[in-house]
């Protein structure tokens, strides 16, 4: 998956902002000379650093600042992040929502982060179908947008073969996925010869899927199996943006100013 942004640079970014109230204002005029190196995909960050009632402030002046054409998108994609950081489930997904109609389709990592902010606030509002569906968009796009957050992610599973339920044990152990009776779906079919293991949206469409065959070198059930689990977190959690695009928007966080996305 891709990189979680050094935490080394959210505190320098946060210390800055902290030291100078027009500074933060201009950390989210993302494009501007103001917010310098800031990725759009980041800012959001800031709500966990600096407070959310804080970010929802600078946010709320930058907005009024702000008059270029296509800037609204992306203050509704920050405030909806401090939105969700204070509890306010609703306003996030009402904020989410917006965002998504409007925003950039090239602004792929702000808007699969967007999706996830939708996804979350939807399941924190009890919404089942809605949060199933932005979890699929999101992965579609950028499943380690998860992971950066640190929010799991629901899942049923569909297990056959002898040896399904012991990959599908592997898969539920780890802390990327819960299991519930909803969400997206882990399909398994393994037995000791070969194994096959998809992750599919609400619409069957698969996301993410590993094959792989027994070895004949004394592999055991068990290690087949937990290789095969391995073998699907890669696929499914592989980007699926391309590196020039990431860098585009600034995931390898380089010391220069930021483009003008609007």
């Amino acid at each position: 998956t891709l990189p979680a942004f050094p935490m080394a640079a959210r505190w320098r970014i946060a210390s800055r902002a902290m030291a100078d109230e027009a500074r933060l204002v201009g950390t989210f005029m993302i494009g501007t000379h103001r917010s310098a190196v800031t990725p759009p995909w980041l800012a959001g960050e800031l709500a966990d650093v600096l407070g959310a009632g804080v970010v929802r402030e600078a946010v709320r002046r930058a907005r009024v600042e702000d008059e270029r054409e296509g800037a609204a998108p992306y203050y509704d994609a920050f405030e909806a992040e401090a939105a969700l950081s204070a509890g306010d489930a609703t306003r996030a997904r009402e904020l989410a929502t917006r965002c998504l109609a409007d925003l950039n389709p090239a602004e792929a990592l702000l808007r699969a982060r967007a999706l996830a902010i939708l996804a979350e606030s939807s399941r924190r509002l009890g919404d089942a179908r809605g949060a199933s569906s932005a979890y699929g968009e999101a992965f579609q796009i950028d499943p380690g947008v998860f992971r950066r957050l640190g929010w799991s992610v629901p899942v049923r599973y569909d297990l056959q073969g002898g040896l399904a339920e012991d990959v599908g044990d592997y898969i539920a152990s780890g802390a990327r996925f819960d299991t519930e009776d909803w969400g997206l779906t882990v399909q398994v079919a393994a037995d000791r010869a070969s194994g096959r293991a998809c992750l599919l949206d609400p619409g069957g469409a698969v996301l993410g899927c590993a094959e792989e065959t027994a070895s004949a070198d004394g592999e055991t059930g068990d290690e087949f199996a937990s290789r095969l689990a391995r073998a699907f977190f890669d696929a499914a959690f592989a980007p699926r943006v391309a590196l020039s695009q990431a860098d585009a928007n600034g995931l390898d966080g380089s010391n220069r100013v930021s483009r003008d996305p609007l």
